[in-house]
């Protein structure tokens, strides 16, 4: 036949081709195999390296705190498998983005944390709790779970600065006992950070600036501290826990900011004052805070491969921003007319901006003042990230019922929920 006019390679691709009919059905099956076959045969010899290659879950326990919520941001952007643990899902919800997966667990109940966990796969645990009396308790019942297992191949703790737990103040207790129970049940990273320079402008905690521009009081107003961003130390864990071989990951680390800083000197080269004050907090531990947190870390460079974060530059930007929420020195509070530009499209013209403000039932130039800046105006431009956008309930800094909400998205001609979260 044709085939035979055909001489080397090209007759046996020809025949290879043809499948080989004329010869007998085990020749067939052994020189000639079917798709299933051939994909089989494949998967097989790529089983290992896939198998290799497959990134692991990672747990985060603390999802919705300074150092969860970024985090999990960080592991959402580059596509590693994440299940986020909190007591309330639609909060997680709200701040981790609604494609988050969140599941309901309480800490103290191991049924609870066992139910949570990945089935029959690896995981890697990220662990950083709130302080307080329960801390440890809570800490231990998840790592006894984790550790019963046989699956978390590797686990990061955020536990609290070296200073504090060497002078013993603070919350130094229950992160000592948790290091050491860590220590002795599965592979671990500690990460120790300095102060957190977002808890600096928290309107909430012993620690925080009152609501403002800036001006007011602050416990560690004159104290050198070298202010760590949560950000970093976010990046730090991440990279742990996306290692490849996690035998080689640093089993603990001291993390702190390029350079020591006092709050007064940055308010005050931002137009501002603020001064030390008194504190409800044990005197020891403010101590600690203000005279032992100066000293600087290369721990978080090394890790990062980058410099990381400095505190002024953070506290420069947030005085901005805040002085723009309030409408300080006669500024609007909306940032003229660009302010809806990063919620709905490159440019609007001020008409339609006006129809939309009053929609929303803004009227006057004190309803503005009063809500401050929308949470994703471009003067926060740090807070500008797809993954970031929380949903209209909030956009404007304000929580609102989710029928108001309905309504507020009726008004924009956004009919359904399906096109809320694709705009969101």
């Amino acid at each position: 036949g044709p085939a035979r006019q055909l001489s080397g390679n090209a007759f046996w691709l020809e025949d290879w081709r043809r499948g080989i009919r004329r010869h007998s059905s085990r020749c067939e099956q052994v020189l000639c195999p079917g798709p299933l076959m051939r994909t089989l045969l494949v998967a097989g010899l790529l089983w290992p390296a896939i198998k290799a290659a497959r990134q692991p879950t990672v747990v985060v326990a603390g999802a919705t705190g300074t150092v969860g919520r970024e985090l999990v941001r960080i592991l959402r952007r580059q596509d590693v498998p994440t299940i986020a643990l909190g007591r309330d899902v639609l909060r997680a919800k709200r701040i981790l983005g609604i494609n988050a997966c969140c599941r309901e667990v309480d800490l103290g109940d191991a049924e609870s944390i066992k139910a949570a966990l990945p089935v029959d796969e690896p995981f890697r645990l990220f662990v950083a709790t709130p302080n307080g009396p329960d801390q440890f308790q809570l800490e231990k019942t998840l790592f006894d779970v984790c550790a019963a297992t046989n699956r978390c191949e590797h686990a990061v703790k955020v536990s609290t600065a070296t200073p504090v737990l060497e002078a013993r103040v603070g919350p130094f207790d229950a992160h000592t006992r948790a290091e050491a129970l860590l220590a002795d049940s599965l592979s671990h990273t500690i990460l120790r950070p300095s102060l957190y320079a977002q808890t600096v402008f928290s309107e909430h905690g012993p620690l925080g600036l009152p609501s403002g521009a800036g001006d007011g009081q602050h416990v560690l107003a004159d104290a050198p501290v070298a202010y760590v961003s949560a950000v970093d130390v976010a990046a730090v864990a991440a990279r742990a826990l996306v290692s490849d071989d996690v035998s080689r990951n640093a089993k603990m680390l001291d993390l702190t900011g390029p350079a020591a800083t006092t709050i007064s000197e940055v308010v005050q080269q931002a137009g501002g004052n603020v001064v030390s004050c008194t504190s409800t907090l044990p005197a020891d531990f403010l101590r600690v805070l203000a005279t032992q947190l100066s000293k600087v870390s290369h721990d978080t460079e090394r890790a990062l491969g980058f410099e990381p974060t400095a505190a002024s530059d953070f506290f420069e930007r947030e005085l901005r921003r805040r002085a723009l929420d309030c409408g300080k020195n006669g500024a609007i509070a909306y940032n003229g007319r660009a302010v809806y530009t990063a919620n709905y499209r490159s440019s609007l013209p001020f008409d339609e901006v006006r129809r939309k403000s009053r929609g929303l039932g803004l009227r006057c130039r004190e309803d503005y003042e009063e809500l401050g800046v929308p949470k994703y105006a471009p003067s926060r431009p740090e807070d500008m990230f797809p993954d970031r956008w929380l949903g209209w309930d909030d956009y404007l800094g304000v929580r609102r019922p989710y029928d108001e909400g309905r309504r507020v998205a009726q008004t924009l001609g956004i009919s359904s929920e399906l096109r809320w979260y694709t705009y969101a």
